[in-house]
Formats: C-alpha cells, structure tokens, sequence
C-alpha cells in the first residue's frame, strides 16, 4: 500500500514539474520579448509583469511542495549526522507532525482565503484572471504538502521498523 502511495506522489512530482517547467519556460520567453519590446518599440504588455509575479508565487509555492518530497529544501544535517538512528527517528517524526501541522493550518487558511467574497469577485489588472487563480498556488502547494508530509511520516515509520527488525534478526 505505501509502496503504490509513493508511486502516485511520485507521478504526481513529474507532473508538477512538466507544469512548472512550461510556466518557467512562458515566463523566459515573455520577458524577453518584453525586453524587445520596451528597449526597441517602445511598446509593453499590459500583463507581462503580472504573469511573471504569478508564475513566481506557483513556482515557489507548488515547486516548494516538490522540493519538500524529495527532502531538497533546508535541513540541518550537521545535527542529525551526531544523533543515533533512534534520535534521528525520533527528531524526523517530531519534524514531520510540527510541520503537518503547519502546513494543515496554512492549507484550512488558504482555503478560507480563496472563498472569501473579496477574493473571489476580484480580478487582477493586467491578464484580468480571477484573483482565485493566483491564490490557488497556495491551496495548492499546501495541499501537496500535506500529502508528502504524511507520505514522508509513513516511510521514515516503515523504515524504522524495517531497520528495527532487521537489527533483531542479527
């Protein structure tokens, strides 16, 4: 069961980054026509900038959520490297449930955020989008977080054990 969990949180990260690959791709390719544009015509999108600034909140928000299930983003090393495998357990475990708890709190009020009146009625000035597609980033991002959190508690509680047993057989 854990092993098919991981594999569709795995093909749900290769989808995610295709996505973010094509919104970094647009965003490259705008502003450099962009450039083209205000240096040489004197002309600009009306939208470009606000493009960018949305492509960036999906791409820390959603590529952070990647970053985190592949346990890429900022950990003290230093300090689990003096811990034996029991503390390192322990400290991973007490890590993981502090932050699912974070990241639940960040994903009920990202929620409430995209369901407010304001936030729903609005558009942005630019692309003219709802302002419910840019805050998605976050219900978004927060709810992968969820899931690779509790993947991650799930896995780091199955090699435990299997570390555990395998020590008890030798």
């Amino acid at each position: 069961m854990l092993q098919k969990y991981n594999v569709a949180m795995d093909w749900i990260c290769r989808i995610v980054k295709g996505f973010l690959a094509v919104l970094i791709a647009a965003t490259v390719i705008i502003s450099f026509i962009e450039v083209f544009r205000r240096y040489f015509l004197g002309q600009t999108f009306s939208w470009s900038d606000e493009f960018s600034r949305f492509t960036m909140v999906y791409v820390g928000m959603v590529g952070g959520a990647v970053a985190y299930r592949y346990g890429e983003l900022v950990c003290f090393d230093s300090l689990l490297n003096h811990l034996n495998q029991k503390g390192r357990f322990l400290c991973g475990i007490i890590t993981d449930l502090f932050s699912l708890v974070l990241l639940g709190t960040g994903l009920v009020l990202s929620i409430q955020t995209i369901m407010s009146k304001g936030v729903r009625i609005a558009r942005s000035s630019g692309l003219k989008l709802p302002m419910t597609v840019p805050y998605a980033a976050f219900v978004i991002g927060f709810a992968l977080m969820v899931l690779f959190c509790l993947g991650s508690i799930a896995n780091r509680i199955a090699k435990h054990k299997a570390e555990k047993s395998g020590k008890e057989d030798v």
